[in-house]
């Protein structure tokens, strides 16, 4: 298991006794669970299926930007979250699932928006079994020119679109191999069981940046 500073600052400074929703994420998630414990049958209950919905990303989302440290912001169409000390804006690309590839899809990205987000970092959690796998994070920029090829391609082969218009508009899917050889890659976080959600070759690689 490798835990980095900032998040065992923010499991050091958890409450003893919260029923605020993020925190209670978090000591399940990656500390005791013993916030859990004392809330009450019905409040476990709906935490624990909630957690489980893979289509609900919202929590953790938030849980990811708070063990980095940062600003939850929550901008439709815009940044997830702020890193003061950094001055960073961040995109959050949460992933729940048995088998995890270290990315998501960026929705609806066109040329001026990955010009907008070349100063951003991207932070990609991974979640399966109730608990946090991993989390990374790494400068768009490192992948802007894989973004802007994909969006590139699908305007090559884009057959429907009307005379004059040029939508470049794509969600392209990014895995670990797009941003494993970022010289500023940072792993905040691995759960020693990681290889068991994830691919031999991107255990590997991931244990090789340690």
């Amino acid at each position: 298991m490798f835990i980095h500073d900032n998040i065992k600052k923010v499991i050091d400074n958890l409450p003893q006794q919260s029923d605020d929703l993020i925190d209670v994420y978090i000591d399940y998630l990656v500390g005791s669970g013993t916030l859990l414990a004392q809330q009450s049958r019905g409040y476990q209950q709906l935490f624990l299926k909630y957690l489980t919905d893979k289509s609900t990303k919202t929590i953790c989302e938030e849980v990811t930007i708070k063990l980095l440290g940062a600003d939850h912001l929550g901008i439709k169409q815009g940044p997830d979250g702020f890193d003061p000390i950094k001055k960073r804006y961040i995109e959050v690309k949460p992933m729940y699932g048995d088998k995890l590839k270290g990315g998501n899809p960026f929705n609806d990205l066109r040329k001026p928006k990955v010009m907008e987000k070349m100063e951003w970092d991207v932070c990609t959690s991974g979640f399966s079994d109730n608990k946090l796998i991993f989390l990374f994070r790494f400068p768009f920029s490192y992948i802007a020119p894989w973004a802007l090829d994909r969006i590139k391609q699908v305007a090559k082969n884009n057959k429907k679109k009307k005379k004059g218009e040029s939508d470049t508009r794509c969600s392209p899917n990014f895995g670990y191999k797009q941003y494993i050889n970022s010289p500023d890659l940072e792993i905040y976080y691995l759960h020693k069981d990681a290889q068991q959600y994830m691919s031999k070759p991107m255990y590997d690689a991931i244990i090789a940046r340690l």
